[in-house]
């Protein structure tokens, strides 16, 4: 009965990230970067109570576990390329939000305050590195750029 319940909770919260991951679909094809953004913090949501739910109790079901484990992660992968869809098309909706990215710059720029790090339209301030490689970043939205915090293991 329990694992049942527990199952069942799983099982809710899998649908309504599906529900808010089709409603990107249409979204993206009309450009409605705001109901973009809007249905990835309810996947963000919902896989951090995923995550959370099977850490805690979902060890009653190992079968359940493993999936609802996958499951968090590649709901996690498409969340985040929604967030960096609305980063590439509408930075401002995502102002003095922290991100994490793995960013490789195409161009580099010295500036007065620092090096500016350009690949197309999203951009880095703050990051002392002059190299063209990937940064494994935590950054914060600001004026359409994001400005660099610190370094992550992606």
């Amino acid at each position: 009965m329990i694992s049942g319940a527990i199952g069942f909770s799983l099982f809710i919260l899998e649908e309504a990230s599906q529900i808010a991951t089709f409603s990107t679909f249409m979204s993206k094809t009309n450009q409605d970067y705001e109901l973009v953004l809007k249905a990835a913090d309810i996947m963000e949501k919902n896989n951090n109570l995923i995550k959370a739910i099977n850490k805690y109790i979902g060890w009653i079901n190992p079968f359940g576990y493993i999936s609802y484990n996958q499951y968090a992660e590649a709901q996690k992968i498409y969340s985040d390329e929604c967030i960096m869809f609305v980063l590439r098309n509408q930075p401002e909706l995502l102002e003095n939000r922290i991100i994490e990215i793995a960013f490789t710059p195409k161009e580099i720029i010295n500036e007065q305050n620092g090096y500016l790090h350009r690949n197309g339209k999203i951009q880095v301030t703050g990051y002392s590195n002059n190299e063209l490689k990937t940064i494994n970043m935590k950054g914060r939205v600001e004026h359409g750029k994001i400005r660099y915090i610190e370094k992550t293991l992606q």
